[in-house]
């Protein structure tokens, strides 16, 4: 007998197999939605099991954001945001024209509307509230907090996100730069010597890119910060020497911001050694065998040059 699963994977694998049939016939849905068929090749690779859970279930249906904001309405929750923070960032995602129209639009749920259709936009991620608070100022409050980078200055250049879009390299090399030396926040920034050419506009929007492209994260009050290395080092610690028994778990916590950071199981075995003050080339060469001394330590000299200053500013080491 074939059990439910198996014959769940089948059933997507056949119904890729007739998509992708239907597309060599030259079908004219094919030609008249290009998209799609770059959507299928998309699609394809992915696991069975995901793509039976997100389109072949017996209830799916897409929704436009009026008709969700209407039904959790009765419910007291209206718009807050998305939880995606590039989809927040107009001026990133629209030409000068796009906003000035969508600024005639009134309203949240025609506002957002209009923006789906502009920025062409396939999936939300609406983050719905009830009660929301008002902030009195909103700017003052957004500079007041503390952000922390997660690229070197000289990488800058490598944060670039869909279409392009990318913060001032600039700006964004001198916030990276004064990162440095610790989390600061924008009014922190602007009184730095590095800042001194950039108003608290660009600085504002170049910051708000790069966390939206993952360049910089919010990070915790620095009042507890070394409570929170002790705990986060104890933590990390534990597990590291998992991947001295091949289950490694890929994430490494991190105290200034309270999130975590990924980390192959090379560069773990190197923060352990470092902890344990054991050679960390030795380390590697007797957990992954068949590897070159040469190339491990190639390998480490990489990682100490590019990966353990960002680790150094998120506190992990």
């Amino acid at each position: 007998d074939v059990c439910s699963s198996d014959l769940v994977e089948q059933k997507v694998e056949a119904a890729l197999i007739y998509g992708h049939r239907l597309r060599e016939l030259n079908g004219k849905y094919f030609q008249a939605n290009p998209l799609v068929g770059k959507y299928l090749d998309d699609i394809t690779p992915l696991a069975p099991n995901y793509l039976a859970h997100e389109y072949f279930n017996a209830d799916w249906w897409a929704f436009f954001f009026r008709q969700v904001a209407a039904q959790v309405e009765p419910l007291g929750l209206s718009f807050g945001a998305s939880a995606h923070v590039l989809d927040n960032l107009e001026y990133a995602l629209l030409d000068a024209d796009m906003r000035a129209e969508l600024n005639e639009v009134s309203g949240v749920v025609d506002h957002e509307t209009v923006k789906d259709i502009l920025v062409n936009r396939q999936f939300r991620r609406d983050i719905f509230v009830r009660d929301a608070a008002t902030l009195g100022d909103k700017t003052a409050t957004f500079d007041a907090l503390p952000f922390v980078s997660a690229v070197l200055p000289q990488n800058v250049e490598r944060v670039v996100g869909p279409n392009g879009i990318a913060p001032e390299i600039d700006v964004a090399r001198a916030i990276a730069t004064i990162h440095l030396r610790g989390a600061a926040s924008i009014a922190a920034i602007v009184a730095q010597p590095e800042a001194a050419a950039f108003s608290a506009d660009r600085i504002r929007d170049s910051l708000l890119i790069m966390a939206a492209l993952g360049a910089a994260e919010p990070a915790l009050p620095a009042a507890n910060l070394d409570k929170r290395k002790a705990r986060c080092a104890r933590l990390n610690e534990i597990l590291w020497d998992r991947a001295m028994r091949g289950d490694e778990v890929s994430a490494t916590a991190v105290p200034v911001t309270g999130g975590a950071v990924g980390l192959s199981k090379a560069e773990q075995l190197f923060l352990l050694a470092g902890a344990r003050g054991k050679d960390p080339v030795d380390l590697v060469m007797q957990q992954i065998p068949g590897q070159e001394r040469g190339d491990i330590a190639v390998l480490h000299d990489t990682f100490v040059a590019t990966r353990a200053p960002l680790l150094r500013n998120l506190g992990v080491i």
